[in-house]
């Protein structure tokens, strides 16, 4: 066994912040909010707290990922990227994806909210894990919101009934280059998912206050809230 494997046995259960609903009501609806690599749930919070004035009546969980981060042990990670062939980042995407779902029924079924009031919001390997759920996961969630990540490829076991996604994407994006949310795009276009795609002006690799009002646009109307 690595060091790198050894590290990795300890981190499988979930924790980190969450928010409870301003109105200090039960939750209508439950967001989880998915880091990106080397990050925590807490880099987070700025979006839950964004997020938290359009919805009032939801609650927001926002998970550390499983594993340390291979390059920033402060950090973590939902998979490896030490081998970044298709095959290699499909076994490891899946593999965090059950224990992300195992997470997310578990919280959903404690407040009695079923998948319809259930939103992803992933950036960067989070948006790529939050995409590989709604894909592959039964009545897990009702939409998802990726911004700055790609699409792996389409799994063998996706679902015949898609979630809308809608996909956000910095054009100065230096880490994943946009062009992967152009594929992404193509891809899940080809396999019949309801699916929106913004280019962001001057962006690099995060989320603005733009993307993250085109976002918000999507859950509402996908969530049958209006505007």
């Amino acid at each position: 066994m690595t060091p790198g494997e050894d590290m990795q046995r300890h981190y499988k259960q979930l924790t980190g912040p969450m928010n409870r609903t301003k109105t200090g009501e039960p939750p209508k609806q439950i967001f989880f909010l998915l880091h990106g690599w080397g990050a925590d749930g807490s880099n987070l919070l700025d979006i839950a707290l964004a997020l938290s004035h359009d919805f009032p009546e939801a609650e927001f969980y926002l998970p550390n990922a499983p594993y340390l981060c291979e390059e920033n042990t402060s950090g973590y990670q939902w998979f490896s990227l030490s081998d970044e062939s298709t095959n290699a980042l499909l076994d490891e995407v899946e593999e965090a994806s059950e224990i992300v779902e195992n997470y997310i029924r578990e919280k959903t079924s404690h407040v009695n909210l079923d998948h319809t009031n259930v939103i992803l919001l992933g950036f960067s390997q989070g948006a790529m894990l939050a995409k590989h759920l709604a894909l592959t996961r039964e009545n897990l969630c009702a939409v998802v919101a990726a911004y700055s990540g790609k699409l792996i490829d389409i799994p063998k076991n996706t679902l015949d009934q898609s979630v809308p996604m809608i996909l956000i994407h910095g054009d100065e994006d230096l880490v994943i280059p946009v062009e992967a949310m152009v594929e992404s795009y193509k891809l899940l276009k080809n396999i019949g998912v309801s699916v929106d795609a913004y280019r962001m002006v001057d962006l690099g690799h995060g989320i603005n206050q733009a993307g993250l009002e085109l976002g918000h646009r999507f859950i509402k109307q996908h969530l049958g809230l209006g505007e």
